[in-house]
């Protein structure tokens, strides 16, 4: 095979195997914690076979590709004999992660603490795993968390449900790649994108997860039973043609984290998801250049480029999406991946101005517009939307998209280096209004025939004249036409 498969007594240890001319049957996956698992099974001798079954203690396993470097990376915890060889089976390094329960209180801390806090519980048992930082990411949102006897694993699953102070709060994803280094991060910002080709897919889709309206649980400072106020997606409502509503248990005394387990929850439930396997033909990078199926990873980014015609309807919720989890065999050189979410279609990035070929044709100066803020759980890739990002849809907006409430009734303009960032002037207009000028500009009227038909007809009101206030004009040479001149009526006196 064209890949590697190396055993080794520890990270960076001794090399025990290397099993990479005889190996069969290596599967290779990831999912949202990283690297998943990878069993395989190796031809030997049943003495060999015995001296690698009985070998001490968590051996370091690796996958590892001449041009791609390493692929997959974990432990060796399975170890059985079968007819033949030997049966292997090794999990990824988040597996450290679920050893030993943790036990501490946290008081008015962000996530980030608490991450922190569980690197340096983890590395301190087992001191393989990496006690570095880096990659852990501030979430902003206050906590107050006591843990007794809970794995850091169930831990971390539970930070990233509570999201961050982002408007709306994005999710965010806790996981362990290479280096056995722990990332803490909002999820996607890490992905990357690939353009795949792709055969018929299986599709299943079910209203049973849908769930388009909410309402968050906690327990007040007496310790009683308080909810959040009720959450609804107006636009899943309308889409579905049905209310679906949770009450979510958010387990905090405080409402803020509450607002957000809900938020998060009906953002991540709001329409039914599709299920679905896909099987890549080839995969690509953005240049076009083809790369092996196995490194595409779970929390990358996968835009189809072949949708099949007599699909296409059907897939279009396809095109572009997060990938959940990847399973890859080494044998067939079959990967199979599973979408998460969906992302913007190929027709709204080409909208944006994302994808080449240009974007949809504007409408009438008159049309009315909706502003859409984009998702900022959806990562800047090159080839698709920016956190920020804010666009136009003749309609509603898609699914990963919010609103910008803002800017509804109002022009978006740019600010000057300082200005005021998301500041208004006025009163925003209502639905189809017309706006009435109620400051004018010095100007100057050239010489001409002043043609009444053409002049608006208005009214000097009750009051005086101040010609100091008056915006300065000037009436150029030419003929005046009292007959055709609006009607006009000056009441007072002038000043």
């Amino acid at each position: 095979m064209g890949l590697q498969l190396g055993i080794y007594a520890t990270p960076g240890g001794n090399l025990l195997w290397d099993f990479s001319s005889r190996v069969r049957k290596l599967k290779i996956s990831t999912n949202e914690h990283g690297y998943a698992d990878a069993p395989c099974f190796v031809p030997m001798t049943l003495e060999e076979a015995l001296v690698v079954v009985s070998v001490p203690g968590r051996p370091h396993v690796t996958v590892r590709d001449d041009a791609a470097g390493l692929v997959w990376e974990g432990r060796l915890e399975d170890k059985k004999l079968a007819q033949g060889g030997v049966e292997l089976v090794a999990y990824g390094w988040w597996r450290g992660y679920s050893d030993l329960p943790y036990v501490a209180t946290h008081t008015s801390v962000t996530g980030n603490t608490i991450a922190n806090a569980l690197i340096a519980f983890v590395n301190g048992v087992n001191s393989v795993m990496s006690a570095s930082t880096a990659l852990v990411q501030n979430p902003g949102l206050t906590l107050t968390e006591d843990y007794t006897d809970v794995l850091p694993s169930d831990v971390l699953d539970r930070l990233v449900r509570l999201g961050d102070t982002q408007t709306p709060p994005r999710l965010w994803e806790a996981g362990v790649w290479e280096g056995r280094r722990l990332h803490f991060r909002p999820r996607g910002s890490a992905a990357r994108t690939w353009y795949i080709d792709i055969a018929e897919p299986e599709i299943e889709r079910s209203l049973e997860t849908l769930f388009n309206s909410a309402y968050g649980l906690y327990e007040d400072a007496n310790g009683k039973r308080a909810a959040t106020a009720t959450a609804t997606d107006q636009a899943s409502v309308n889409r579905n043609a049905l209310t679906r509503r949770d009450a979510i248990n958010a387990h905090t005394r405080l409402s803020a984290v509450a607002v957000n387990v809900r938020d998060l929850f009906i953002n991540e439930h709001k329409d039914a998801p599709a299920r679905a396997k896909i099987t890549p033909i080839a995969v690509y990078d953005a240049a076009g250049a083809r790369w092996p199926k196995y490194v595409m990873k779970s929390g990358d980014v996968a835009v189809v480029r072949n949708i099949p015609s007599a699909l296409s309807v059907l897939l279009d919720h396809l095109r572009s999406f997060r990938v959940l989890d990847t399973d890859y065999d080494v044998d067939s050189d079959g990967l199979e991946i599973t979408p998460d979410f969906r992302l913007p279609s190929l027709e709204d990035l080409a909208a944006a101005g994302a994808v080449g070929g240009g974007g949809h044709g504007g409408g009438s100066h008159d049309q009315q517009w909706k502003t859409k803020l984009s998702n900022p759980t959806i990562p800047s890739t090159g080839a698709g939307e920016t956190s920020g990002m804010i666009a136009f849809f003749d309609g509603d907006c898609p699914s990963d998209w919010t609103e910008y409430i803002a800017a509804r009734g109002r022009v978006i303009v740019g600010v000057p280096s300082g200005g005021t960032v998301g500041g208004t002037v006025g009163s925003a207009l209502a639905n189809l209004a017309t706006r009435t000028i109620t400051t004018t500009a010095a100007h100057i009227h050239a010489a001409g025939t002043l043609d009444g038909d053409n002049e608006a007809a208005h009214t000097h009101a009750v009051g005086t004249l101040n010609n100091a206030a008056e915006a300065a004009h000037t009436h150029g040479v030419g003929t005046y036409d009292a007959a055709a001149e609006a009607v006009t009526t000056s009441s007072g006196r002038l000043n």
